[in-house]
């Protein structure tokens, strides 16, 4: 099996790679993780210096991710666009970029991150990404013989790769006890490294099952006794919004829009169904929109109403509305669609400065993939909804947001 770091990777051309419509839309989350430096605080908004090579723009990232030598794997027949130095034959007629030369057969991505930089000592369980090209249009395989192939790699990745990982990460940890190093992770009694999540990213469900089924294998091809901890399978929603697009919904005279704030750090990440690490929620906040109602609260003070912030991948995250205004509209609107509306022309804002920073051009509106794919475009809004939240599935598709995919987050044990 081929498998290429991140250092013999082009880092604006592999985003372009995966900004290409056969790819979209199940690259975009990986694509805006590697676009995640630049939408950080750290680096908010970025500066466009397209003299910044490749090297330069992997340890922006790779210090983002506070990963390591790991950040980013390429495995199988990694189209040589994507490689340091290669030359493309051709140029892509919708967009004037080079034509990728594609393989004929599945390859794929890895992305590992310990991002959130915890108190002293506190161990980091890392969280694994993995994206599996499409079948692209150009490929003399068919539909069966693609997903046979597909089979094989993701095989591969969760037999081989994985436990070689875990491993990895585990003799990083006895080398640095003390847990300075970035990969310390965190292990269970049983001598068992546990990973945060794996992250998959538009792929079948039955290869989320596949992984479960090998990482539970005993013997030197499989686990050998690993176990899923949990899955929260989620559906992404996409919706297409044009650059600077003006806000949909003016505010009441008694609604203020802001910014998260300091104060508001713990309210948001109390409110929210998943426990994120207050880390997490702080880092996000120059992202995000809060509506106030003014002169409601004590003494007179502004009262929060509602909010939501961006995911490093820049997907709509904690949305939430206080119980007590769930009712209230202005011009037609409730709270949560008003900050939906708000929040949007920031995300493909924040997007199309990514893709600048990264030295990727892009066209001059948010041109779609395919004609019939509505939201399919370069930097679309998205939300990840999970799959029994019926009403936030509704709620979205009200906004005109599409169901496009499945994304699957697990946690697992490993043994090392």
């Amino acid at each position: 099996m081929q498998v290429i770091s991140h250092t013999s990777l082009s880092f604006s051309r592999l985003v372009r790679y995966l900004s290409r419509p056969h790819n979209l839309p199940s690259a975009l989350h990986t694509r805006n993780t590697l676009l995640s430096a630049y939408c950080g605080q750290e680096l908010y908004p970025p500066a466009a210096d397209r003299d910044v090579d490749d090297a330069a723009r992997w340890r922006t990232l790779v210090g983002f991710l506070n990963s390591s030598a790991h950040a980013v794997t390429a495995v199988g027949p990694v189209p040589r666009e994507v490689l340091v130095d290669a030359v493309s034959n051709g140029t892509h007629a919708a967009t004037g970029q080079d034509e990728p030369d594609e393989p004929d057969g599945p390859w794929g991505l890895i992305v590992t991150a310990m991002r959130w930089k915890m108190p002293a000592g506190t161990p980091k369980p890392p969280r694994i990404q993995i994206w599996l090209n499409p079948r692209p249009p150009t490929s003399t395989a068919t539909e069966h013989e693609w997903q046979q192939r597909r089979r094989a790699l993701a095989t591969w990745i969760f037999a081989e790769w994985l436990p070689q990982y875990a491993r990895a990460i585990h003799q990083a940890a006895i080398a640095d006890p003390s847990g300075a190093d970035a990969s310390r992770p965190r292990e269970a009694t049983n001598g068992k490294v546990e990973m945060q999540s794996i992250v998959f990213s538009g792929m079948e469900r039955y290869l989320v099952d596949l992984c479960r089924q090998i990482i539970a294998q005993d013997g030197p091809a499989g686990g050998r006794g690993g176990s899923v901890q949990w899955e929260n399978p989620c559906f992404q929603f996409l919706r297409r919004v044009e650059p600077d697009r003006a806000p949909e919904v003016a505010l009441p005279d008694e609604w203020h829009e802001g910014p998260i704030t300091e104060d508001d750090v713990e309210l948001v990440r109390s409110s929210n169904k998943l426990a994120f690490p207050i880390e997490m929620v702080r880092s996000r906040v120059h992202i995000s929109v809060l509506l106030r109602h003014r002169g409601d609260g004590h003494a007179g003070q502004s009262r929060a109403m509602g909010w939501a912030y961006t995911h490093e991948d820049l997907s709509i995250g904690s949305l939430n509305v206080v119980p007590e205004y769930r009712r209230s509209k202005a011009f037609g609107r409730g709270v949560g669609a008003t900050v939906v509306a708000r929040l949007e022309p920031k995300i493909v804002a924040a997007a199309r400065a990514a893709l600048e920073a990264a030295g990727v051009a892009q066209p001059a509106t948010s041109t779609p993939a395919h004609d019939d794919a509505g939201p399919f475009d370069w930097t679309p809004c998205c939300a990840m909804v999970e799959e029994d939240n019926a009403v936030s599935r509704a709620f979205f598709t009200r906004l005109g947001y599409q169901q496009v995919l499945r994304n699957s987050w697990i946690g697992i044990q490993v043994p090392v």
